[in-house]
């Protein structure tokens, strides 16, 4: 992991990671917009996240660790975006 990456899972060690703390910071700049508009414009806001994690010099990936071989891995962009959607909700 690098710090662009995002690092999904439940714990403060994940929580703290500056990655996951630019990405709450990308979220929370768009929940009160986000919640005004249409689902196919939340889709692309959604998207613009992602977009904006994975563009970075040095992109970033959005991981979740493998409990059993305890490495992480890349979830891909359909669960970005499903993760993403679900934290500019809450």
């Amino acid at each position: 992991t690098h710090p662009h990456d995002v690092l999904c899972g439940c714990g403060t060690s994940t929580n703290r990671h500056v990655g996951n703390t630019n990405f709450q910071d990308l979220v929370s700049g768009n929940k009160a917009l986000y919640a005004t508009l249409t689902k196919r414009q939340k889709t692309m806001v959604a998207s613009s996240i992602v977009q904006a994690i994975c563009s970075q010099n040095l992109p970033g990936c959005f991981l979740q660790k493998d409990a059993k071989a305890g490495l992480w891995f890349d979830i891909r962009r359909p669960r970005a975006l499903e993760k993403t959607s679900q934290a500019l909700r809450e």
